[in-house]
């Protein structure tokens, strides 16, 4: 097994995102890699993302950047995110003086470099941070290894409480996962400040079933993308319309199925803007029609039995706020000068 080490050449935006495409293998039939923030949209983790849009920019048929305030402003946020990581202790308030007084416990630098291991040749890793200097974990006394990864983060108060008590999303966890295959490490930081305060540190682990997924699912996504580059190589030199007409078949064939995510439609929009013409349908796809229309009653259905229940409550309540049962409860607190109501059950386990 051997690690390499890319550096960046270039000092712009646009230079290191030519050489982050050029280590994905955009310019190659051969090579295709990932980087560990696509592992997430890879093994169904990512719910922002979706397949067909990762394929069809490691196939170089088409790519937007993502660029959001809340993107750019995350980005400028990590060197403060690892300000925190480089004053915390386990005690808030000493973390909380170490950080206004600057003082440092530990110190990170940045990872200037894309990270490439020969054991998984569809993986590169490009990591936030690395300790700087001998550095040993606060949670297990453990020495940190050369390569271990700090992952840094932002997000919101409300999405947080979203992640549960491991303070991690599945996403993420497959993110660090892949840095540590690529690293050869078997312990990550990852950190994260929530509403540009709040700061919370946890190691993620190595778990080998999830490395071993990972490995999987990129290698087969690999071939998928790979099979997708050949077709789009052969259509470039059709000689006919009816042999282009049979790679395009083939290029249908090979492209990821869609997925529930709402993604699917941005992407569909982003490359098919503008709303022209007639299409005739197919019989065959005919049935997601009645799918749609099949789930969309269903959802009716279901709203109009759920108003119905309520309706039921609110009229034995009469006056009062609380309703209490030996299973649960259910409270409803009446609005007043346009104030919405509170209505809420809650049920014992």
């Amino acid at each position: 097994m051997a690690i390499k080490k890319v550096n960046w050449t270039g000092n712009t935006h646009e230079e290191w995102l030519t050489q982050r495409k050029s280590t994905e293998g955009l310019d190659s039939l051969e090579i295709t890699r990932f980087g560990a923030s696509d592992i997430g949209t890879i093994i169904g983790a990512n719910k922002w993302k979706c397949p067909n849009r990762l394929f069809l920019h490691m196939i170089g048929k088409y790519s937007a950047e993502w660029r959001t305030a809340k993107s750019v402003g995350g980005h400028l946020l990590e060197s403060v995110v690892a300000n925190h990581w480089e004053s915390w202790v386990s005690d808030e308030d000493e973390a909380l003086l170490n950080l206004e007084r600057g003082n440092h416990i530990r110190k990170t630098k940045p990872a200037n470099y894309f990270l490439l291991n020969d054991k998984y040749p569809n993986l590169f890793a490009s990591i936030d941070r690395l300790h700087d200097g001998t550095t040993y974990s606060p949670f297990t006394g453990e020495l940190y290894d050369e390569l271990t990864p700090i992952e840094l983060k932002t997000t919101e108060k409300d999405y947080f409480k979203l992640w549960g008590s491991e303070m991690i999303t599945q996403s993420y966890e497959a993110q660090v996962m892949a840095q540590m295959m690529v690293s050869n490490t078997k312990v990550a930081v990852f950190c994260v400040l929530v509403n540009g305060v709040y700061f919370h540190v946890r190691e993620v682990e190595y778990d080998s079933y999830l490395a071993d997924k990972i490995d999987y699912e990129t290698r087969k996504f690999a071939e998928i993308c790979k099979a997708g580059k050949q077709i789009l190589d052969l259509l470039k030199d059709a000689k006919s319309e009816s042999e282009a007409n049979d790679y395009r078949a083939m290029f249908e064939q090979v492209t990821p199925e869609p997925t529930y995510l709402e993604d699917e439609q941005v992407l569909n929009k982003e490359i098919y803007g503008n709303s022209v013409g007639l299409l005739r349908g197919d019989e065959k796809y005919f049935k997601y029609l009645l799918d749609y229309q099949q789930a969309h009653d269903n959802i009716k259905a279901e709203e109009d039995a759920k108003q119905l229940a309520k309706n039921h409550i609110t009229r034995l309540m009469k006056d009062a706020e609380v309703m209490e049962f030996d299973g649960g409860k259910v409270t409803w607190r009446r609005g007043g000068n346009n104030k919405r109501d509170y209505f809420s059950i809650k049920l014992l386990k």
